[in-house]
């Protein structure tokens, strides 16, 4: 601690925590969601940490302020997710149930009950958070309630769970959600399963402040041209309220491991099927959305076409349909991997091709799409769309990351038109390119049925 022209400097993230009277942890973690105004100095090899104490001060006593801004950003945020449920409990009554719950932790410790078949109990708490820490190829999730206090822990000595959820890092997917699906009142967990990625796994909370372990086992099985595809792992989890009748759905994409063909399904939570739709080429995260505000929102998916075995182009797709129903299809994997000239008079579906970037070397041979709803404030721009991803080299701790990051930025409004098209502004390299290979690779086509084009289209529906 020293003194800077009057002001109170704290030097460490140890005096940091000590002034805040918080733990490390909690005090990175503020920072890292909340706003805790923590400064940085870097020399390019190390990074040093400080912060004033009367701006941590002055956060401090705007911290319900800041707290409520935060929260609506949490839900995005690589290892945190908010969850639904808004009543708050006073600390004293926090402190008594934290007892209360404690002693009955150690009792069911100690006769045993905390088995995959037996309910578990575990302090109650208005949001959770999740932290993940990998060592070599074991991944550990740890689950912590707003007090950073210790719920439970999942581990996995699966090798592929560590790619799923570096993937999720690269490319905005969702391994865990944790929200209220049955609209009880009380939190609920969803993830896949650490130890088999064609499962769900869900920890159901009751009113006795127990939860409650399930799986669903979601294998299946594609037969096309001849030959029979199986292995498809869960890749993106999403959940949302399609119909308006207040408990969520669930949307999954599942991808074959050689990453043809894929499948993205929804279910209610009795796995009742709602949607099935093939697709040739990896789908990797699906978000939901109202373009029209008419109440009945489409889900946006976003992946790969996978027209050749030795690459692969960004594309995603939008898809309408009466979600009160059972059992859609759709098929989007015909003969030759061609698109179909149309789909049923009950669904609207759009497709868009972004194409393969063969322009720039760097991008990475298997091309693709990812998505993300705009946050811009402009009420007219519906969602961002990234593609030509390569891997961004970054120090951290003397220590080299590859990141997946991308080089084109499309932004589509809510006649999903592209209104914004460009390469990476914080590329130099890449700003003097210009000519018909760039206006080709920034120019969305859309499917017809029976050709691409450039003027916004849906998939024609049949009459039948």
């Amino acid at each position: 601690m020293s003194m800077t022209g009057g002001r109170r400097r704290l030097e460490t993230w140890k005096e940091i925590s000590d002034y805040l009277n918080r733990s490390v942890r909690t005090v990175q973690r503020w920072e890292r969601l909340r706003g805790l105004p923590v400064h940085r100095l870097s020399n390019g090899i190390n990074e040093r940490v400080f912060a004033y104490a009367d701006e941590i001060d002055a956060w401090f006593v705007g911290r319900s302020e800041q707290f409520e801004k935060t929260d609506q950003l949490a839900a995005t945020h690589l290892y945190t997710i908010d969850s639904a449920i808004s009543h708050q409990k006073t600390n004293f009554l926090f402190r008594f149930r934290a007892i209360f719950f404690g002693i009955a932790l150690v009792v069911f410790l100690f006769l045993g009950l905390l088995s995959l078949n037996r309910p578990y109990s575990l302090p109650q708490s208005a949001k959770i958070y999740y932290e993940v820490s990998i060592h070599e190829n074991r991944t550990r999730i740890d689950f912590l309630n707003e007090s950073d206090d210790h719920l439970f822990s999942i581990t996995s000595d699966f090798k592929r769970f560590r790619q799923i959820h570096d993937r999720r890092v690269n490319m905005g997917a969702e391994i865990i959600q944790i929200a209220d699906l049955n609209a009880d009142g009380l939190e609920d967990i969803v993830m896949i399963n650490p130890d088999g990625l064609e499962k769900l796994e869900f920890h159901f909370q009751r009113e006795n402040d127990q939860f409650f372990r399930q799986t669903w086992d979601l294998r299946l099985e594609r037969e096309y041209a001849g030959e029979q595809y199986s292995g498809f792992e869960i890749a993106d989890i999403k959940i949302g309220d399609l119909n308006g009748d207040q408990i969520l759905e669930l949307l999954i994409c599942q991808r074959h491991v050689y990453f043809e063909p894929a499948c993205f399904r929804i279910f209610d939570l009795d796995q009742q099927n709602i949607l099935t739709v093939h697709h040739s080429g990896a789908l990797n995260g699906a978000w939901i959305l109202d373009r029209n505000n008419d109440g009945n929102p489409e889900v946006y998916i976003a992946g790969t076409r996978d027209e050749d075995h030795n690459y692969s182009s960004p594309a995603f797709f939008v898809v309408e349909a009466d979600w009160n129903q059972k059992e859609w299809e759709l098929d989007l994997w015909g003969t030759h991997k061609i698109l179909p000239a149309e789909v049923t008079d009950h669904m609207t579906v759009y497709y868009v091709y972004l194409k393969k970037d063969f322009l720039n070397p760097e991008v990475n041979r298997w091309d693709v799409a990812a998505l993300l709803p705009s946050a811009s404030g402009n009420s007219e721009e519906l969602i961002n769309v990234f593609a030509s991803p390569y891997h961004d080299p970054r120090l951290y701790k003397k220590d080299i990351y590859f990141f997946q990051n991308y080089l084109r930025h499309f932004v589509f409004d809510r006649q999903l038109k592209c209104s914004y098209a460009r390469f990476r502004p914080d590329k130099p390299e890449l700003q003097d390119l210009d000519g018909p290979e760039v206006d080709y690779l920034l120019t969305p086509w859309y499917w017809n049925g029976t050709g691409w084009q450039e003027e916004v289209c849906e998939i024609p529906r049949s009459d039948k």
